[in-house]
């Protein structure tokens, strides 16, 4: 088990404060040893979670580096990020920028379905701060159409970002 998978279990469990410092220790050893995909992965990882502390500058610094190194290295982590990062700039009203992010990020998540369905959640969230109601809940649905085909439960992150996107868009949950 690696320092990067301890981060994510305890960033799983809401135990932030342990995870950015499992975070942290993973990166100064990917730094040390110059392993820039594993450095870019923990820095869209500490990414994500400055953005679930409501830490939307941080987020924003560490998932550009990652996306900058994930590029080059591991395009799959490049999308995933880009998806958090289109969050930031609807959020701050950049729709525009966000939507841009969004188109640049869907074709490098395509080829891994459970982050595919966590990028389409997003991507819907961001179409929906755009005022783009009928392509936020098409983007939802193909997340939906993920789960089942994969049998994803409700408690999974990818499940638990399918409830609070029909929560935002009005949606019911599903029976």
């Amino acid at each position: 088990v690696t320092l990067e998978n301890i981060a994510t279990i305890y960033q799983s469990q809401g135990a932030y404060k342990e995870s950015l410092e499992h975070h942290i220790q993973a990166l100064d050893i990917a730094r040390e040893i110059g392993n820039k995909r594993e450095e870019g992965l923990t820095l869209g990882n500490m990414g994500d979670l400055y953005y679930k502390r409501n830490e939307p500058v941080k987020a924003q610094s560490h998932l550009e580096k990652a996306i900058q190194l994930c590029d080059n290295t591991i395009p799959a982590g490049a999308g995933a990020f880009r998806g958090t990062l289109a969050l930031i700039f609807a959020q701050n009203g950049d729709t525009s920028q966000a939507l841009a992010v969004i188109e640049a990020g869907e074709p490098q998540v395509e080829s891994m379905p459970i982050e595919h369905g966590k990028f389409l959640c997003k991507k819907a969230q961001v179409l929906h701060s755009a005022e783009k109601p009928v392509l936020a809940l098409e983007a939802l649905n193909q997340a939906v159409k993920i789960t089942e085909t994969l049998s994803v439960t409700p408690e999974s992150d990818l499940g638990q970002l399918i409830i609070e996107t029909q929560d935002l868009l009005g949606q019911p949950p599903p029976p």
